[in-house]
């Protein structure tokens, strides 16, 4: 009896375990999924990233030849005038269209004037075009570095992830092999139990046989005893009347 105990023991010492197994099981599996559709979300924003900078990339371009065309157009070196003949074996000398040849000095200091007001306003215009430039390549940059900075960050984070996922497949195929072992474990207690429970009950019942064997025989005895006692009464009894 007191194997049996200790068998029963055993065998809900080994319950409890494969239950605390079965829940580590379905924790990891539950931490492993959460950590690969982290991974997912983080590829689709990398993927959309990377298509927002290739946009921003063609801008950049677009942006580019187009200050390149407008500086070409407007700060490109002056080209000499041209000398076109006038009259008679005369040189005239044209700008912007105008014939100079044909003006007063009042209008060709006006005309002065105002060709060096436009070259003041064109000048200014192009130091604020090229300071916006220098502001926008600043920015790019700034935005470039903040973007490696993001990608790397990104990388770690995919790499930290994989990682993570990793040890819990090996936890959880630990964790399997584990319940398989402590399933054959249970069945092969389970089984000696069952056998020993046989036995034991064999024995019981052996022993509960031969004991009621036992209690017929002294049954069966006593009533003989009885029997006897009674005849000899009985004899007594006659004895005594006869006298």
């Amino acid at each position: 009896m007191e194997k049996v105990d200790n068998a029963k023991n055993v065998n809900s010492q080994l319950i409890r375990e494969f239950t605390y197994t079965h829940l580590k099981i379905h924790a990891i599996k539950f931490a492993n999924r959460n950590l690969r559709e982290k991974s997912k979300n983080r590829n689709v924003a990398t993927m959309e990233e990377r298509n927002g900078m290739e946009e921003e990339q063609g801008k950049d371009k677009i942006i580019g030849r187009s200050e390149q065309l407008f500086f070409s157009h407007f700060f490109s070196p002056a080209k000499p005038p041209k000398k076109k003949g006038g009259g008679k074996g005369g040189l005239g000398t044209i700008i912007d269209g105008v014939d100079t040849t044909q003006m007063t000095r009042e209008q060709l200091e006006v005309f002065c004037l105002r060709i060096k007001e436009e070259n003041e306003r064109e000048r200014e215009e192009r130091n604020f075009f090229q300071m916006e430039r220098d502001k926008l390549r600043t920015f790019w940059e700034i935005t470039r570095n903040e973007l490696e900075e993001a990608r790397a960050r990104l990388r770690n984070k995919d790499r930290q992830i994989e990682e993570s996922a990793e040890k819990n497949d090996d936890e959880l195929k630990f964790y399997k092999q584990k319940v398989k072992h402590l399933q054959y474990e249970h069945q092969n207690n389970l089984t000696e139990c069952k056998a020993e429970a046989l036995v034991s009950l064999k024995n019981a019942q052996d022993a509960h046989t031969e004991q009621e064997k036992e209690l017929l025989k002294d049954k069966k005895n006593l009533k003989m005893q009885l029997r006897e006692q009674g005849n000899s009464y009985e004899d007594q009894i006659k004895n005594m009347k006869m006298v």
